[in-house]
């Protein structure tokens, strides 16, 4: 089975605007590797991006989500390693209630520290 980032059930605790790029911080991405769903941190990253919406307060999860890159929507589930060229709008839905929306270019996603277990599926 592929390796890939499920943004459903996901954590993040922030995003930050720096230097003309946007990275949303997951403390908590839920991946899916090797029949077993795992947590790890990760971080989304844009260039040339710019917050359109985003939550009130950090941490959240989200509910629902998808990434526009080309023109072509890619609903919720992210394959690893994940690395795309050209325009990119990234809409997520939190359980809160509320949306994370920015848009940029070239979405990368980094993966960060250990993998911790979460659960057979």
């Amino acid at each position: 089975m592929e390796e890939a980032l499920e943004l459903h059930d996901s954590d993040i605790s922030q995003v930050e605007e720096a230097a003309g790029d946007v990275k949303i911080i997951f403390s908590g991405a839920y991946i899916f590797a090797d029949g077993k769903g795992w947590s790890q941190e990760a971080v989304l990253l844009l260039n040339g991006g710019k917050v359109i919406n985003c939550p009130s307060q950090y941490p959240v999860t989200v509910s629902d989500g998808y990434l526009v890159v080309g023109g072509k929507e890619i609903p919720n589930l992210l394959s690893l390693p994940f690395s795309l060229a050209g325009e990119c709008l990234v809409k997520l839905v939190l359980t809160n209630g509320e949306a994370l929306e920015v848009a940029g270019a070239n979405p990368k996603i980094k993966l960060i520290g250990e993998r911790k277990f979460v659960e057979e599926v």
